[in-house]
């Protein structure tokens, strides 16, 4: 489960912070609950946040430097680079709700890391 603050324009919550309250947020803010993808598959070692060893890293899997907005895994094989945002990225089982947790943007499929090197300026 993913945490996402209903106050905030981006912060998000694990499950293991949100339960062992382990954050510093604003204790008045309120949460909105985001269930992961049902077929959705968290790295075996994986325990709390991006955890993948240099040995699942080599083992032919395509993985890019950029972690997925919604279920905070590393992305590996086809990354989802939102073109409205300038750092918001799915992975391919996340893209599925990007239509409503994250509406009206469009998304840039990059298959290979760095291939197109993309440079984002915020306008905020």
């Amino acid at each position: 489960m993913r945490w996402k603050c209903n106050d905030c324009r981006d912060y998000d919550l694990c499950q293991v912070c949100k339960s062992n309250n382990k954050h510093n947020h604003t204790p008045s803010h309120s949460f909105l609950a985001i269930p992961y993808p049902r077929n959705h598959v968290l790295g075996s070692t994986r325990t709390h946040g991006p955890a993948h060893t240099q040995a699942q890293r080599t083992q032919g899997a395509v993985y890019h430097q950029a972690q997925c907005d919604f279920c905070e895994s590393i992305i590996k094989g086809m990354r989802h680079k939102c073109i409205n945002c300038p750092d918001f990225d799915l992975c391919d089982s996340c893209i599925a709700l990007a239509a409503t947790q994250h509406p009206d943007h469009t998304f840039m499929q990059i298959a290979k890391p760095g291939h197109p090197e993309i440079k984002m300026q915020s306008m905020y």
